[in-house]
């Protein structure tokens, strides 16, 4: 059984990733204007560089699923999952995918280490120290997040075609990344030794 494209939300990220994008690259332009010297070159090399980092870290990475497979989207590499693999699925620090004894991360959907240090009848306050009283009890957005995460992909797996299971694991290098932080790379380092 084929699944549409199901896209869960990451925990932080696209939005804080494209703004400081959008601010590095107003940064370069003001500084390449007004002066085009040795130095801001190399500036704005710095500023490049930094921008294709900040996209794969902050922009790129995804949690989804596309027909039969869990696509884990991290900075630099894409693992597809054929979901009739999937055994658990955990979202702690980041979304952890069992396939028998091998584990796979996608970082894109995680908890906070200090939702993590809260115990769970205490994560709906704001304070550990304090816990919330009465109908404010209910769990912070994250946690909704990463429960529901965690039981729709489960879910998922369980009414995936048992001819997924055949099907192997596979990791591919984000190649077009790569190729764009090596020339921005190159870039700076022959700016800098110039």
């Amino acid at each position: 059984m084929a699944h549409a494209r199901v896209e869960f939300p990451t925990s932080t990220g696209p939005v804080l990733g494209g703004v400081c994008i959008v601010g590095l690259a107003i940064a370069a332009a003001v500084s390449l204007k007004g002066d085009q010297s040795p130095g801001t070159l190399r500036f704005a090399a710095g500023l490049l560089v930094l921008g294709v980092v900040m996209h794969a870290y902050l922009v790129r990475p995804r949690v989804r699923v596309v027909e039969d497979h869990l696509e884990l989207v991290n900075p630099w590499t894409l693992t597809r999952i054929p979901l009739a693999r999937v055994g658990l699925v955990l979202v702690r620090s980041a979304t952890f995918v069992y396939v028998g004894e091998k584990r796979y991360v996608g970082v894109a959907v995680g908890r906070t280490t200090r939702d993590l240090a809260i115990p769970a009848s205490m994560r709906g306050s704001r304070s550990s120290v304090f816990p919330s009283r009465g109908a404010d009890n209910e769990p912070k957005q994250r946690d909704k997040q990463a429960e529901t995460t965690e039981r729709q992909i489960t879910e998922l797996a369980v009414g995936a075609s048992p001819e997924g299971r055949d099907w192997p694991v596979t990791r591919v290098f984000a190649v077009p990344h790569l190729v764009v932080l090596g020339v921005a790379l190159v870039a700076a380092v022959v700016l800098f030794a110039w």
